[in-house]
């Protein structure tokens, strides 16, 4: 808008001023104008850019849940979404708009399944004191155990989304003309009765090395039963069987 009131104020200013000159005189000036105008104040826009793809929600609808907060307080049955990209909560107001609450405010939240197993609990974790390397004040998904019980251990689960960036300019550009946000990213923890926290793959090399102080309970169980470590609830499975040796 600034420019093009400089821009109309510069047409204005010149087309009195050339109202004492000639007519070709009057015609060079105009030029002069457009062509001083269309070197420095123009901005361009690629229309190429197709806007974002993808969602930064851990789940796209809507869904029941429950939120509690530090002063004591807490919802129930209210309209949730989880957004990964940001880490914060987004509840469904009952006058069909959405608020943000602030991340401090909140201890915990719920996402109801259809079953008690299905449901998604989340908890706020300001930091793991044997651990510097996790990210600060951020949402896990609890898998198993609990932070406050000291006799098990705690199975975290931390999600998350990046927004890669539309890349279609220049010579070596992919040609993306498209923000998008990625895949889901799971990290995983496990916090041990004793405070030892490690951060490790859902693969069955680095849960032996996790669980190496009871190697034999670990290795038979991993045996005798057929373990997908990559589904969260035979994981926790495996972890409560680890704990119960």
């Amino acid at each position: 808008m600034r420019i093009v009131w400089m821009f109309l104020l510069m047409v204005e200013l010149s087309a009195a001023y050339a109202q004492t000159k000639s007519a070709p005189e009057r015609q060079q000036i105009v030029e002069e104008v457009g062509r001083n105008f269309s070197q420095n104040a123009v901005q361009t826009f690629d229309e190429r850019y197709e806007g974002v793809q993808g969602t930064p929600f851990l789940l796209d609808q809507w869904t029941l849940g429950r939120v509690a907060q530090r002063d004591g307080k807490a919802f129930t049955n209210v309209q949730l979404k989880y957004d990964l990209y940001r880490d914060e909560i987004v509840v469904k107001h009952p006058y069909d708009h959405a608020v943000i609450p602030e991340k401090h405010t909140v201890t915990e939240f719920s996402l109801r399944g259809e079953s008690d197993a299905d449901s998604l609990h989340f908890i706020l974790v300001d930091y793991l004191p044997n651990y510097r390397k996790f990210p600060p004040n951020h949402f896990a998904q609890v898998l198993y155990g609990g932070l406050q019980d000291s006799k098990t251990s705690t199975l975290l689960a931390v999600h998350e989304k990046k927004l890669i960036k539309a890349d279609f300019q220049g010579a070596y550009s992919a040609d993306r003309r498209y923000d998008e946000f990625s895949e889901i990213m799971t990290s995983y923890y496990l916090i041990k009765p004793d405070g030892q926290t490690d951060r490790f793959k859902p693969t069955t090399g680095s849960v032996r090395r996790l669980l190496k102080d009871k190697k034999g309970a670990v290795s038979k169980y991993l045996a005798d039963e057929t373990v997908n470590l990559e589904d969260p609830h035979e994981l926790a499975r495996l972890i409560e069987h680890y704990d119960q040796q």
